[in-house]
């Protein structure tokens, strides 16, 4: 008799946002580096990670992806 294994479900992406004080970050958990201010996903076990260095990242579940837009001046 054999036992299939079920299989386990893939971690959900979370979204942070890069509000360290030292600028960009290399975040090798992803392969990337963070721009300032910029929000990522990333799966919940680098989440977990994440979470511990709030002085790095905050958690931004619900903003767009990317960097903000930061061109007010030109809109008219």
């Amino acid at each position: 008799m054999t036992r299939k294994s079920t299989p386990q479900p893939e971690a959900l992406p979370t979204q942070f946002r890069n509000v360290s004080p030292l600028g960009a970050l290399d975040v090798p958990a992803i392969g990337r580096i963070i721009q300032p201010q910029e929000v990522f996903e990333v799966r919940e076990d680098v989440a977990a990670l994440l979470t511990h260095q709030p002085e790095h990242f905050a958690p931004a579940d619900g903003e767009p992806l990317g960097l903000p837009d930061t061109d007010t001046e030109g809109a008219s």
